[in-house]
Formats: structure tokens, C-alpha cells, sequence
């Protein structure tokens, strides 16, 4: 939030967009107090109103006048904040959690776009009852009657925001935001013929017995570098630029099968680095390049259909301007000067109609020539 808007914001008297509290929330508390920022954040998003709703937490109301920051001594996790709303009403609650400094101190920011209602708590828990409706009137929070129940679903079929997404490309190495557009420059290992690599040995001596020699090791080299070259990794990131949050957004990127030379693989296609040794330890055929990491949101898989390899990326939710990056990787790789542009459809609960992007792949081609030898002494030299 803006500073000047927040300046605003304490000139305001409290109503049915804006509280002021004197202390923050905690989530350490017994359930009444607990429960208490569960009333409020549903009273809000229940509220009849056609702006964002902002509860401040560490200032004090001025009646008629500017309302005074007095700060925050425990702040809050916004995803903790998040989970313990969402484990306990109807349909998940949009809202964001942020700190701002004013004055010197730093307070509590508590935005609740408008949405869809009614939303409800689906258990008792603390004063908060289960299936009541709540919702903020002026200053004060009641519970709403069977007939405004009603009116809120029915304002639900009016105009609401459109959620405004992005996606976007980053480089692996540093997640350096790239836009909407892939290049690579991809290298053709030339000078050496796979079928005529000879097999790896080494001679006698206290080495030869503590290891035993990996005869595949140069053609193991030799497919490490020519996948290494010849495809590079990207990311993909969302960015949410609307006022309202999603939630389970869905992107697939189709790149069609008629794209001759073109590769997009996972990081499980890329060769295990190579050894010259079959080394005998506890570790023997153990590949830690190799373990997949722990499940990790957002999630990206690729996929065959009728049309072509679908790039797959998951992300369970995405506030208002959040930029999320997933962590896992996608190769492109190609054996030929490519330009062509791909089709990315991305999916949500909150975007009624799929959002259509065009996603730019350019390929450039260097031909670099390497003797096996020439290879080994860089892989080596790196190590």
C-alpha cells in the first residue's frame, strides 16, 4: 500500500472498509481471542461494499481526527495467517496479511478484497459460530438475516474483478526475470563420433585396485556435455497484477509435435554426471544428483497428448501482486536456428474465461569442435 493512501486511511472513521486495533492479533492466544480474527476478517468479506476493506492493527482511533500509529510489538506469518482462516470456513477467504512503517512504528495491514459470498465458518470454534453468517455494518458486526444470506449469492452473478495474471520466464541459475519471451543458444558438439569412442581404462597400481575403471565413462562424458550445451533450463513464474487473489491456477503450454528439432524436457532427462570409476563405497550406485527433492508448491510436469508436449505448472494461489516462482526446471534444447511461438492457456478457480498468452521461443545455433580428450580436461578441470 502506498504511504499517501495509508496517510488516508487514518483521516477515516471506522466503518464497513476500515477497523483500527490497538494491538495486533496473535496467533498464540487462547480460540476466543483466536476466534475473534476469524469474526472479523468473515464479517468484512461480508460486508456490502464496493472497495477493499483494510483492518489496521497497532493504531488507535481518533474520533474525528487522525487516528494515531502506535505499533506493533509481534508481528504475523501471512501464510500461517492464511492457513488457520482457510482450515475453517466454507469456501477460502481472500485477504492479505502486511507490515507498513508510518510515523516511525510499524503497523498491521489487513486488506479484504471484494468476493464472492457468503462466507462462513464451517465449525464452532471459540465465540464463532458455525454456518452464521457474519458481517461488518458501519462500525459493528452482526449476523446477517436468512433474507441478506440470499442477496449475497445473489450479488455473487454481478460484476466482479477479472483477475489480471502473467506468465512470465525466468533463467534457472538466478531466477532472473526474462518475460514472456525463451532464447537459448544452443551448441552441436562437433569432431566427435559416438560409436567410435573407445572404451575408458586405466593401468596397474594401488588406483586400479581401490577403483575399478568405468569403460562407458568417455560416452558418458560425451552425452553429460552434449545434453549440458545443447539444452538450457528455465522457470516459470506467475504474477498476479489484479486486486484479487486466486487460487489453484492451472498454466499448460503447448508446443507442438510439428516443431521439428526443438526438445523440451524435465530434470530427470539429464544424463548423471559421469565417473571414470566405479568407486566402491557405502554410496555405490547411489546418485544424489538424482533424488527427488520434497514435494515443493508450485509444481511443473510435462506431458504427451494428440497435439503435442504439454509444459504443465501448478500454483495453489497467488495474492494480489505476488510473483511466484516455481522451482523446478524445464530443458529446451534444439539441433537447429528455430523462431516460433507457442500457446499458453492458464486456468483458475476465480478467472471465469481461461487466460490466452503467447509464449516466444528463439533458437540460435554454435557449432563447437572438441576431441573426447579435450572434454575429459574441462569436466575434470571443473571439478
Amino acid at each position: 500500500m502506498a504511504t499517501a493512501d495509508l496517510e488516508s486511511l487514518l483521516y477515516e472513521s471506522e466503518s464497513d472498509c476500515l477497523d483500527f486495533k490497538r494491538e495486533n492479533y496473535s496467533l498464540s492466544v487462547g480460540n476466543d481471542e483466536k476466534g475473534e480474527l476469524l469474526k472479523d476478517v468473515l464479517a468484512f468479506a461480508n460486508a456490502w461494499r464496493r472497495s477493499d476493506a483494510y483492518i489496521l492493527t497497532g493504531v488507535k482511533e481518533v474520533k474525528g481526527g487522525r487516528s494515531e500509529p502506535v505499533g506493533i510489538d509481534d508481528d504475523l506469518d501471512d501464510a500461517q495467517l492464511q492457513q488457520f482462516i482457510h482450515g475453517k470456513t466454507n469456501r477460502p477467504v481472500l485477504f492479505s496479511y502486511s507490515t507498513q512503517r508510518i510515523d516511525g512504528v510499524l503497523i498491521g495491514v489487513i486488506k479484504i478484497p471484494v468476493q464472492e459470498r457468503p462466507v462462513y465458518a464451517n465449525r464452532n470454534f471459540g465465540k464463532v459460530e458455525k454456518d452464521v453468517v457474519y458481517v461488518r455494518r458501519g462500525s459493528s458486526t452482526g449476523k446477517a438475516r436468512p433474507d441478506e444470506v440470499s442477496k449475497m449469492g445473489a450479488s455473487n452473478l454481478g460484476s466482479r474483478e477479472e483477475p489480471k495474471i502473467y506468465l512470465g520466464v525466468c533463467c534457472a541459475e538466478d531466477d532472473k526475470d526474462i518475460g514472456g519471451r525463451i532464447r537459448l543458444q544452443a551448441t552441436f558438439l562437433s569432431g566427435i563420433d559416438r560409436s567410435g569412442i573407445p572404451d575408458y581404462g586405466v593401468g596397474g597400481g594401488l588406483l586400479s585396485v581401490l577403483n575399478s575403471p568405468n569403460p562407458d565413462y568417455f560416452r558418458e562424458l560425451f552425452d553429460y556435455f552434449n545434453f549440458s550445451l545443447s539444452n538450457c533450463p528455465f522457470k516459470f513464474y506467475l504474477r498476479n497484477d489484479s486486486g484479487v487473489s486466486v487460487s489453484n491456477v492451472h498454466v499448460e503450454i503447448l508446443v507442438p509435435d510439428n516443431i521439428a528439432g526443438l526438445t523440451v524436457s524435465d530434470s530427470g532427462s539429464m544424463p548423471k554426471k559421469p565417473s571414470p570409476y566405479y568407486q566402491v563405497s557405502p554410496w555405490d550406485g547411489f546418485d544424489l544428483d538424482s533424488v527427488p527433492g520434497l514435494p515443493s508448491e508450485p509444481s511443473t510436469s510435462l506431458y504427451q497428448n494428440g497435439e503435442g508436449r504439454i509444459i504443465e505448472v501448478k500454483f495453489p494461489r497467488a495474492l494480489p501482486g505476488q510473483k511466484i516462482i516455481s522451482s523446478d526446471r524445464v530443458f529446451f534444447g534444439a539441433d537447429r536456428e528455430l523462431s516460433l511461438t507457442v500457446e499458453t492457456k492458464i486456468y483458475g478457480e476465480q478467472i471465469s474465461t481461461p487466460i490466452c498468452q503467447k509464449l516466444k521461443i528463439e533458437v540460435s545455433i554454435v557449432e563447437r569442435e572438441f576431441s573426447i580428450q579435450q572434454l575429459d580436461e574441462m569436466y575434470r578441470g571443473g571439478e
